[in-house]
């Protein structure tokens, strides 16, 4: 697994150096595809979905929800990694929210749904012994044709949020260091106009978890330094308002502020009480 896992994590850090335009058709297809196929597991799973498979519901209480949601949190951050990018958006003051917004919403409807199949022709306690939860749940409806293609699914959908975090994340030490808050060799931009040793920084962070770190702990670090890094640009925003700095004139305005921003900080921080110890104080040390 960690050498297939190893030489994909290369092919991403190899194309985002080709360029941030063949970066974005790649993953736009990739998308395309996944969702293409997710709705079709949930379609023709949806009539072999077995209500009884939900008694008892939230068997584990508030605490389990909780812990389950902290986890699988990191699922959710590729919806501000368009935010990373603005510099390389047309119109970013409308497609940058009109892009986050969509994304949350298509979240909202999409993973739930999914969850609901998986449940409802599996169970929970089957679920919960296996580390490959959508195949067991083709393979109820499907049959062995419907575990091939969530497989395949699977590993493109992996490969499309490998690509989008490389793309992302290269971005934030490419800033930093073009504001002397990190090696000004960061800051260098290829002919591809690429910041290709950020790319490389970022992606031999990547091959280093991929080698070193257990999947789940991964997971749980992740998770948590999201929710500390929400909490504090929730935070940021605050911030900003209150201090009325002329420079400070976005084009998008926050509704609901503060209340907005401080449920969110109370959001996270409930949920990184679940993350545990190590991957907690893991992500403090990254911040």
């Amino acid at each position: 697994e960690r050498p297939v896992a190893f030489a994909l994590a290369v092919a991403v850090i190899a194309l985002n150096i080709a360029g941030a335009k063949t970066t974005a058709r790649f993953q736009s297809l990739l998308i395309a595809l996944v969702l293409g196929v997710l709705a079709f597991f949930v379609a023709r799973g949806f009539g072999s979905v077995n209500a009884t498979e939900f008694e008892p519901f939230m068997s584990h209480g508030l605490k389990g929800l909780l812990s389950a949601t902290g986890l699988v949190f990191v699922s959710f951050i590729g919806v501000t990694k368009v935010a990373s990018i603005a510099e390389e958006i047309r119109q970013p003051a409308r497609n940058i929210p009109a892009g986050i917004l969509l994304s949350v919403l298509l979240m909202l409807i999409v993973y739930p749904l999914i969850a609901w199949v998986m449940v409802g022709t599996v169970g929970a306690e089957a679920l919960a012994k296996t580390v490959t939860p959508m195949s067991a749940s083709a393979e109820q409806f499907m049959g062995t044709v419907g575990v091939d293609i969530v497989v395949v699914v699977a590993i493109i959908a992996l490969i499309s949020m490998a690509n989008a975090g490389v793309l992302a994340s290269s971005r934030y030490p490419f800033a930093m260091a073009r504001h002397s808050l990190a090696p000004p060799v960061l800051a260098t931009v290829s002919p591809r106009s690429t910041p290709t040793y950020s790319i490389l920084l970022t992606g031999g962070v990547l091959l280093v978890l991929i080698a070193f770190v257990p999947l789940l702990e991964l997971a749980k670090l992740a998770s948590a330094f999201q929710l500390i890094v929400f909490s504090l640009v929730n935070l940021a925003v605050i911030g900003f308002r209150e201090s009325n700095l002329d420079w400070y004139q976005p084009s998008f305005r926050s509704p609901l502020y503060p209340w907005t921003q401080i449920i969110g900080i109370a959001g996270a921080l409930i949920l990184l009480t679940q993350m545990g110890f190590v991957p907690a104080i893991g992500a403090v040390v990254i911040v």
